[in-house]
């Protein structure tokens, strides 16, 4: 399962295990972010294409992407103590 990932990537890269640990969050969270830019602008082109708003960009952005990662991130902190978590959710 995932609460084993990061023995195959140690095992994989051996020294390099915890680089490939990293790298592998980042990916998750570019992922994440390319997720929330299709929504950004998906939005965008409904705000201003049938709402006829004008919205600068880094504020759509900033609120768009607020609403998506903000719960996800808090729930990340608030269980990140809790190391039986995995097997209680899997």
């Amino acid at each position: 399962g995932l609460d084993q990932g990061g023995d195959s990537l140690l095992l994989l890269l051996k020294n390099n295990g915890k680089l490939g640990e990293k790298l592998f969050a980042l990916g998750v969270l570019a992922a994440g972010q390319a997720s929330t830019m299709t929504g950004t602008f998906a939005g965008q082109y409904v705000m201003e294409g049938f709402l006829d708003l004008k919205v600068p960009i880094w504020l759509r952005t900033l609120f768009t992407r607020s609403i998506a990662l903000g719960p996800a991130v808090a729930v990340a902190l608030l269980t990140s103590d809790n190391p039986n978590l995995n097997n209680t959710v899997n």
